[in-house]
């Protein structure tokens, strides 16, 4: 499997997986979820590029770029709903 729709599932997943991670941390040590994200896009793209090794996919340049902020994105957004349903 591949394309563009593949490598965006891929991005979102992982931006998701990461929120959650974030939201498990916090609890576990008793503390809220609360406030903006504290993920960073600097993060996304060193979590995405792990992905791309493990899957053995090279996306160009652009590609990867765009993804990245997909998969920020896509964390921020979960981050905000845990944030907002646990207020």
């Amino acid at each position: 499997m591949s394309g563009p729709g593949y490598w965006q599932l891929i991005a979102t997943t992982a931006g998701l997986e990461w929120a959650a991670e974030a939201v498990v941390s916090l609890l576990a040590a008793d503390r809220v979820v609360a406030g903006g994200w504290p993920g960073t896009v600097s993060e996304a793209r060193a979590r995405l590029d792990a992905v791309w090794h493990m899957l053995a996919l090279q996306p160009d340049a652009r590609t990867r770029e765009h993804l990245v902020r997909h998969a920020y994105d896509a964390a921020r957004s979960a981050w905000r709903t845990s944030a907002l349903s646990m207020a």
